[in-house]
């Protein structure tokens, strides 16, 4: 039981990693087309 808990515990970090990625490039990316938009006008 111990190995399959501490492996579930490395997936969920895993996917809080990748979670957290994923929001930053999401961010980065809106405040790309911010800027765009903002240049545009």
């Amino acid at each position: 039981m111990r190995p399959v808990r501490g492996a579930a515990r490395a997936t969920d970090l895993n996917w809080r990693h990748m979670a957290r990625i994923t929001i930053e490039d999401a961010l980065a990316k809106i405040s790309n087309r911010f800027e765009l938009t903002l240049a545009a006008t």
